[in-house]
């Protein structure tokens, strides 16, 4: 009976998986018979690092390059789904005496792309791969990655976390001929545009592009003359087309219209203009608001060439949206100078980037686990590139929900449920985070020490305890400043399954990295959540007591919990476990003892409380103060 509850917990989370997973995939391992879902896509980005989504369209949505994680960009006035994405953004090809094509659905200009039953995307994190219909006699396929080692030789996991991404758009010729086509990749310049919870900026006044050529690169700099409204949206982008002795780079400052969008097509090059300055809205945009690189071609009967472009950017500044006085800097800004370091760095390590990330995406495939689970697996662990900050000094976390929750970091719940990737792949991140969770501790001469609680006899906030040992819900919101207190009523501090998972989190990082000196440190720690817990339970029979919605980590404003629950019993009973374990490795007998008397007592209420025979299952939870 002891293990009904896991099992019922396993059995409703493989039901929903198997629902989900109707849809088939053809031979080429993409899906199939599922509906097309356009706003989102792979994040292309490292960790910490910001990121810009390539979705199943064709379109880049979703941008956070320039630290607006809570406000992505999709449009340029508007963060809000549109069919064109991020205007001027996209990639497309030219085939001599055929013409050009947008690699993509639309564009707010009109110029010609391909429909989407024209087109097959494949999202398997961090490659984002699309397959287009012939144009003309050329095959044309898109792969765009960032750079995601799960093996990263650098200490600091410099090679995960870069501020770049690189496409490579593959043309085959199918034709008893030679032809001449292109590829180019353009961007828009949207420095000075983003955003903070609540807050949208739109601030392009200033804008600067500079177009520039050296042996294998064609780039443009995208740059600003005078500071933005803010410091954090600072910074600078530089977009590369890379080529050998046989490409001819070629690059445009521009604004994009469809009769230099055919010209384009007629050419197979871009014509190297710089536009005037534009007057907007915002002020003066010079030199125009576009820059694009094209490599062109004259690809052989049946050869394939690769156009590979690379983007990269570099906004330093990051500024704390609790306390704006605060002042970071993202984790590259220790290991580069400019954005133009960055591409150098990519563009000079390319294929050691790749390789490296593909080869643990080979493992899967070669794996004998079901399609459907590896592509699940894999791309569960977005979150690396969507919504992570990593700091300069070291310091690393997680954003629990962008758009939502302003910046909430860390949050214990949502770690014990995912932190597993950092602590496999990037155990020095987890301990960071880990670390400040550990520094939100109540201790004896803290000033949140003693507060009131929900008193089961009451009904009221009445009821006065000590929250010695107690660990907070999160670390803070993005400066890490320590955790945000209770409130009245929603007391997070006081959730009783935040001490049991801090504890599991804490003895399965040293389980996993084999760090016992830092198990030992932590250990006293790990006891006094524990000993905190035991105060949340108001009757005394080994379990830690629920009063509403609201209550535990589970806290949807839907559900009502009161009383003793088995979520909280089991969670409690496997910390106790993991905390005898320590107590063994550390040879505490005596705390091993007192743990015991612990879980027999929460155990036998467990079973003899909450197991209902009838149904064959543990109730959800059963009050015995109603």
């Amino acid at each position: 009976m002891f293990r009904a509850f896991i099992l019922t917990i396993f059995t409703t989370t493989l039901m929903l998986t198997t629902q989900q997973s109707n849809a088939q995939l053809d031979n080429n391992g993409f899906w199939k018979d599922i509906p097309l879902v356009r706003e989102s896509g792979v994040p292309l980005g490292g960790i910490g690092a910001g990121k810009v989504d390539l979705c199943p369209d064709g379109a880049f949505r979703n941008m956070t390059f320039q630290n607006s994680t809570d406000v992505p960009i999709s449009g340029i006035q508007s963060d809000e789904f549109n069919e064109a994405g991020i205007p001027e953004a996209f990639l497309a090809v030219a085939v001599e005496g055929v013409g050009s094509k947008m690699l993509k659905v639309k564009d707010k200009d009109g110029l010609p792309g391909y429909q989407l039953d024209e087109m097959l995307y494949k999202g398997l994190y961090p490659f984002a791969k699309i397959d287009f219909e012939d144009f003309g006699p050329i095959g044309v396929e898109l792969e765009a990655f960032s750079p995601i080692l799960l093996d990263d030789p650098h200490p600091q996991y410099l090679n995960s976390s870069l501020p770049a991404f690189i496409v490579a758009v593959k043309m085959t010729n199918k034709s008893d001929r030679p032809q001449k086509a292109a590829a180019l990749m353009s961007w828009p310049n949207v420095i000075g545009i983003g955003g903070y919870p609540k807050t949208r900026i739109f601030d392009p006044r200033g804008n600067e592009m500079y177009p520039s050529k050296k042996e294998g690169l064609a780039s443009v700099l995208f740059t600003h003359k005078q500071p933005k409204v803010d410091l954090r949206f600072e910074g600078e982008m530089h977009l590369s087309a890379i080529g050998d002795a046989q490409t001819e780079l070629t690059t445009e400052v521009n604004w994009w219209k469809q009769q230099r969008f055919e010209q384009f097509g007629i050419d197979c090059k871009l014509p190297g203009t710089v536009a005037d300055e534009v007057l907007t809205v915002a002020g003066a945009v010079k030199p125009g608001s576009m820059g694009s690189v094209a490599g062109t071609h004259l690809i052989e009967p049946g050869a394939t060439v690769e156009q590979k472009f690379i983007l990269t950017w570099y906004f330093p500044n990051r500024k704390t949206n609790d306390n704006p006085e605060v002042v970071d800097t993202n984790f590259y800004v220790a290991h580069f100078d400019s954005v133009e370091a960055v591409t150098k760095y990519v563009h000079d390590n390319l294929d050691m980037l790749y390789n490296r990330t593909k080869a643990w995406q080979d493992r899967f495939e070669d794996s004998n686990l079901p399609d459907w689970f590896s592509i699940k697996l894999i791309n569960n662990i977005s979150t690396l590139s969507a919504n992570t900050v990593y700091l300069s000094d070291g310091r690393f976390s997680v954003n629990e929900a962008p758009t939502s929750m302003r910046g909430c970091m860390g949050t214990i719940d949502q770690r014990a449920a995912s932190n597993s990737i950092y602590s496999f792949a990037f155990p020095n991140l987890a301990l960071s985070e880990l670390e400040m969770f550990n520094a939100t501790q109540i201790t004896a001469d803290s000033e949140e020490r003693y507060n009131k609680h929900m008193n089961l006899k009451t009904g009221s906030y009445d009821l006065v305890i000590d929250r010695l040992g107690a660990i907070k819900h999160d670390i803070g919101r993005d400066d890490f400043e320590g955790g945000m207190g209770p409130s009245n009523h929603w007391k997070t501090t006081h959730w009783p399954d935040i001490g049991s998972v801090y504890v599991l989190q804490n003895y399965a990082h040293a389980a996993w990295t084999n760090d016992l000196d830092y198990l030992k440190k932590v250990y006293p720690q790990m006891l006094g959540a524990l000993e905190f817990q035991k105060q949340l339970d108001q009757n005394d029979n080994g379990i830690a007591d629920l009063w509403g919605n609201g209550c535990c980590t589970y806290d949807s404003r839907i559900f009502q919990f009161y009383g003793d629950s088995p979520f909280i019993a089991t969670l409690y009973l496997a910390a106790i476990r993991a905390a005898q374990r320590t107590a063994q490795i550390l040879e505490d007998e005596p705390t091993i003892k007192a743990l015991e008397e612990d879980f027999q007592k929460t155990k036998q209420t467990l079973e003899s409380l909450l197991w209902n025979e009838e149904l064959g299952q543990y109730d959800k939870f059963v009050d015995l103060l109603y």
